[in-house]
């Protein structure tokens, strides 16, 4: 009875509420990021249909929403700023190029952090043990992870691919109709920068995936996979670049520039890509033998 007084006291309902409201933020962001309970069934019976481990990946809504979330930001951004600088930096080659370039820097970032942080979290809680006890197999495993990179990236990263080739028409336009080697030079500019965007996303997704299976910090994966893939080639396209301007300085074609600045970027992506399908699945089950026998319980002694 004294316990049912208490309950009728408008001031214990109001604490409950307070109380309760930190538990609703998390229960109408929890609804938001996984969708309703008729959402989620029907994903789950459709994931499921086409891989397990896609449903495992690719679960959480919003990580599908949260790369058209920073799209949309990074074009209000680009757009406030040209407007605050009197419409000086709209459709500004420089500019635009380098909005671009921040835009492929983070879509890299992401997908490296992205790849490895299933088989990450798996092998640490020692899931990836357990799935490999079950039908789904080590190729299934890797397969429905890219299938989730895929779900998650590629259309943003086609938007992006589309935005480039608009910025590169409205660079045609602003150029001397006359001047071939200029617009011959944004053109190659462009097409070579969206070739490094997609080889790089494959690269360093084979890379991070690859690396998840037998690295400890997610930071570090990620480092390593945007300097193998990314980096380093690109110093060395820049090296190279750089000397051939030196040795040929009044007479540079952009063609031979724009080879000269590709061919070692693209070579380390393909060699990558090569190295991270043919050792992943080894790398798979050495992973997973490896934790499996350093947490094995040692013989009880005689």
């Amino acid at each position: 009875m004294a316990a049912a007084g208490l309950l009728d006291r408008p001031a214990f309902l109001a604490g409950t509420r307070r109380r309760s409201h930190p538990g609703k933020w998390r229960d109408r962001w929890r609804a938001f990021s996984r969708g309703s309970a008729a959402a989620r069934a029907a994903a789950l019976q459709k994931l499921l249909a086409i891989n397990p481990f896609l449903w495992r990946a690719g679960r959480p809504r919003v990580k599908y929403i949260a790369p058209w979330l920073f799209l949309a930001v990074a074009a209000a951004g680009w757009f406030a700023c040209g407007k605050l600088a009197q419409n000086q930096f709209l459709f500004d080659e420089p500019t635009d190029f380098f909005c671009a370039a921040a835009v492929h820097f983070v879509f890299k970032i992401w997908v490296a952090s992205e790849a490895c942080r299933c088989f990450a979290e798996d092998r640490r809680s020692g899931a990836l043990e357990l799935l490999l006890t079950t039908p789904l197999g080590a190729e299934q495993i890797v397969r429905g992870q890219r299938k989730a990179l895929w779900r998650q990236f590629a259309a943003p990263v086609a938007a992006v691919l589309f935005v480039d080739l608009f910025f590169m028409n409205q660079a045609l336009r602003h150029e001397n109709m006359t001047d071939t080697e200029s617009r011959q030079g944004d053109v190659l500019l462009y097409l070579i920068t969206g070739s490094f965007l997609v080889m790089d996303l494959v690269a360093i997704s084979w890379l991070s995936m690859r690396l998840g299976l037998t690295g400890r910090k997610p930071i570090r994966i990620i480092m390593l996979s945007f300097w193998w893939a990314v980096l380093l080639p690109g110093l060395v396209s820049c090296g190279m670049t750089a000397a051939y301007i030196a040795r040929h300085f009044f007479n540079t074609k952009p063609l031979v520039l724009a080879l000269i600045w590709a061919i070692p970027s693209l070579t380390a992506d393909l060699i990558v890509i090569a190295a991270g399908r043919c050792n992943i699945l080894q790398r798979f089950r050495e992973g997973v033998l490896e934790r499996a026998a350093k947490f094995r319980p040692a013989p009880p002694a005689r």
